[in-house]
């Protein structure tokens, strides 16, 4: 009983800090670099780390699968959307000042849209499809002819 306590409590915190990072990029307009450099965040997630090891070390040689699995399809789908804004942002070099400026905001906002539909659940394809996406998507499109 005593280890499914501590287990959700951790459960919770590693929630918070998920809700924390998503804060982050979403209020404050960090990126992946951002979230690396803040001092705030590593030391909580070394935190719940270390909580983790101490409170359930059999945890350690036993993760639960379903929550891996799901840990490394979002890292997966977070590297895929990486590349993708790489290559968005490549493709704005040519633009005047003005235009690259907006192009980027676009790439943002995109990538944020594309994240929150993610985690409402809905697939790559079905998330270029909304209306929203889809809309600064075209923009972007004419911003590059």
């Amino acid at each position: 009983a005593e280890n499914t306590k501590d287990k959700d409590e951790l459960e919770s915190i590693a929630k918070g800090i998920v809700w924390y990072r998503d804060r982050l990029r979403v209020k404050c307009g960090y990126r992946q670099r951002d979230l690396h450099e803040d001092k705030d965040l590593q030391s909580l997630e070394a935190r719940l780390d270390g909580l983790a090891k101490f409170l359930l070390p059999e945890e350690e040689e036993k993760p639960s699968l379903s929550l891996e699995e799901e840990a490394d399809r979002l890292r997966q789908w977070e590297q895929n959307l990486l590349a993708k804004l790489a290559q968005l942002n490549q493709s704005t070099s040519g633009l005047n000042p003005s235009a690259a400026k907006e192009a980027e905001r676009l790439i943002t906002e995109i990538a944020e849209l594309k994240a929150d539909l993610a985690s409402q659940g809905l697939t790559e394809h079905e998330q270029d499809k909304e209306e929203r996406v889809l809309t600064r998507l075209l923009r972007l499109a004419e911003l590059r002819q």
